[in-house]
């Protein structure tokens, strides 16, 4: 079953066999491919950046086939679909690998722990379309790659990555479509806070759509479009400042004592903090610069 090193035979035979074929199974295949992982021939070549030494890979690559064959039932089979798309990825043998992480993505939740191989193949089809300039495909994976796939990490550095990464995936997609508007709505709630770096692309959206000076007016005159709002959630009132700019409410963060100012001190902080923001100075500078 040398599928992988001489690519002869096409890689959709692989997929047909693993619920056509069963052989002896061990009694625990779930540290089998712990043990696969582990090896030489499989850990070295997902873990390194240089090119491996092509037995290697190419060994690893048929002891996953192996296994994805022999256990065709068990769920851990999606996890070693999962390595063996990588390596295909990572040595260039894009389809093969778009085969296997698609397989990946119909991977049951309840086996899918933190959701760490469902991301990975997510994540990955969007890089792989994004290079093929396949936009609106890529935006598929990466919508499952940012909401029911997403990795669920108990570390905040790691959330703040990849949400940062997916954020210049959307860019990418919304760019190449040409969609600036879809970008502005999917960034905009950022204006202020610049989450994930989202500020100048939403300075880069804007002025896709709109011009620079209108831009800079729009800013100039936000004391004019500075609100108040009441609002309410499940047990209480509480105010909203939102700022009005093309039609389009973004919030502001209004912070612990703010019901106690006046309407007037109210809408002076909220202008202060759009001032203090980095949109504010993109906005209104980059206009005067050019």
């Amino acid at each position: 079953m040398y599928f992988v090193a001489t690519m002869k035979a096409p890689i959709t035979l692989l997929l047909l066999m693993v619920s056509a074929v069963s052989f002896a199974q061990k009694s625990d295949p779930e540290q089998e491919l712990n043990d696969i992982y582990f090896s030489k021939n499989v850990y070295e070549v997902l873990t390194t950046n240089y090119n491996f030494y092509q037995p290697y890979r190419d060994s690893g690559m048929i002891t996953l086939e192996n296994y994805i064959a022999k256990y065709p039932a068990n769920p851990q089979r999606f996890v070693a679909m999962r390595y063996l798309a990588q390596i295909f990825e990572k040595y260039n043998l894009v389809d093969s690998a778009v085969l296997f992480y698609k397989q990946v993505l119909t991977m049951p939740e309840n086996i899918d722990h933190y959701n760490s191989n469902r991301y990975t193949a997510a994540s990955s089809l969007t890089k792989i379309y994004l290079d093929r300039k396949d936009y609106s495909t890529a935006l598929t994976y990466l919508e499952q790659a940012s909401g029911q796939f997403f990795f669920k990490s108990s570390c905040g550095t790691v959330t703040i990555e990849l949400r940062q990464k997916i954020s210049a995936q959307y860019w990418d997609c919304y760019n190449g479509l040409g969609d600036y508007k879809q970008a502005i709505d999917r960034f905009a709630r950022f204006m202020f806070n610049n989450v994930w770096g989202s500020q100048q692309m939403l300075y880069e959206a804007y002025v896709k759509v709109y011009s620079k000076e209108e831009l800079r007016k729009a800013f100039l005159e936000a004391a004019n479009k500075i609100e108040i709002k009441k609002e309410q959630d499940d047990s209480s009132f509480y105010l909203q400042p939102v700022f009005k700019i093309f039609d389009k409410e973004i919030k502001l963060y209004s912070g612990n004592g703010f019901e106690k100012l006046t309407e007037q001190e109210q809408k002076q902080k909220c202008l202060e903090e759009i001032m203090q923001s980095k949109m504010y100075k993109l906005a209104t500078w980059n206009a005067v610069k050019n």
